[in-house]
């Protein structure tokens, strides 16, 4: 099966919450405060979730660094 990654967020009032998950398995996810802090230091790009997920993913060591599949 080759590897599917997708964003899930969900933003409401003072709510926030950013989540990357692969084939429907959640690998790194955030909420409120930790979503703001990591938009503010440049982890997370709101124009491009996804793509920024993936490679604070990858520098977490989270997911592999060679692959370049989405």
């Amino acid at each position: 099966m080759a590897k599917k990654y997708e964003i899930n967020t969900w933003f409401e009032r003072d709510r926030s919450f950013v989540e990357l998950t692969k084939n429907g398995k959640s690998i790194l996810e955030f909420w409120d405060n930790d979503v703001t802090e990591l938009i503010e230091a440049g982890f997370i790009n709101p124009k491009n979730y996804l793509r920024s997920m993936i490679d604070y993913a990858r520098y977490l060591g989270l997911i592999d660094r060679i692959s370049r599949e989405i």
